[in-house]
């Protein structure tokens, strides 16, 4: 395994190749040698290719919309030798493509292009984001419905907070997917206060995030509290990991939510199975389960 950096990270400094070469020497000098080209504009990527290379750069990952990848399939395989890099990836999908026939539409107008790629030497990656883990009429997630298709077919650049934020365990479908992950995107997301004093999301440092137990511990009146162990869980409160809600647990446990959950029209939590969600009032859902409201978290 290879660890690098992904070129998004850098997208609010990159607006020139003298940017890219900046960012790329700074990578250098800490000693990272892999990147994925990835949120860094309209930079040509043969001028792209040639700064990867005088600074030791592998590629091992490009991000790239579903339009270049299905219409312009050809320059996308030139760009790529350029690179080095035989993992082309798509980064998002439009709406259209999302649903049962969203995901039937998708596959079907993206073979042909997939194929090329295949016939080039190369591979094609799909990154999530939490969006297709909700689950479709015909009982499946959109997900799920990818990782069916044919292994030759498809790869996965695997995104842990995103697949976390749609309510599943990142680390069941590590394993579930195995070598057919190309790439894992780490990332962690943080609570902060903006310039107008209201709580949103960050991203954050891994292992960074914001969750104060010594905060939660005094919320609930208890010294320390710690997260429970996964063999636990279900015996416990009669969920699974990834459809755990605050909902329907098998006893009342004293349940806190962060108060800037009194500032927001609705909140969605997990209606108790995979890939099912639930949208209500914080009131209506802190009645139900005779919730508090307490600051739990570090603030950065």
């Amino acid at each position: 395994m290879k660890l690098g950096f992904t070129l998004y990270n850098f997208h609010s400094v990159i607006d020139s190749l003298e940017d890219l070469d900046n960012v790329l020497a700074k990578l250098e000098n800490m000693g990272v040698d892999t990147v994925q080209v990835s949120g860094i504009g309209y930079l040509n990527n043969y001028d792209v290719a040639k700064l990867c290379k005088k600074h030791g750069m592998e590629v091992c990952l490009t991000h790239l919309s579903f339009d270049r990848i299905v219409n312009d399939t050809d320059a996308v395989i030139e760009e790529h030798k350029a690179l080095g890099c035989k993992n082309v990836g798509i980064g998002w999908i439009e709406e259209k493509y999302r649903g049962e026939d969203g995901v039937k539409k998708f596959v079907e107008e993206l073979t042909p292009a997939v194929k090329k790629l295949h016939a080039a030497g190369m591979t094609f990656s799909y990154h999530n984001h939490q969006f297709e883990f909700m689950r479709y009429p015909n009982g499946k997630t959109g997900y799920q419905m990818l990782t069916e298709l044919d292994p030759e077919l498809i790869s996965f650049i695997f995104d842990i907070h995103w697949a976390q934020t749609g309510g599943v365990d990142p680390a069941s479908y590590i394993r579930k997917l195995g070598k057919r992950i190309s790439v894992c995107h780490f990332k962690d997301y943080r609570i902060i206060k903006d310039a107008e004093g209201n709580f949103v999301r960050d991203f954050a440092e891994i292992g960074t995030g914001n969750l104060d137990l010594k905060k939660a511990a005094k919320a609930v009146g208890e010294k320390n509290i710690e997260m429970i162990k996964l063999a636990e869980l279900l015996p416990l409160t009669g969920y699974v990991h990834g459809g755990c809600s605050p909902v329907g647990m098998k006893k009342l446990f004293p349940t806190v939510f962060h108060s800037s959950v009194e500032n927001l029209p609705t909140v969605i939590v997990s209606a108790g199975k995979i890939g099912y969600q639930v949208e209500v009032k914080p009131a209506d859902l802190m009645g139900l389960v005779r919730a508090e409201t307490a600051d739990i978290i570090v603030e950065n």
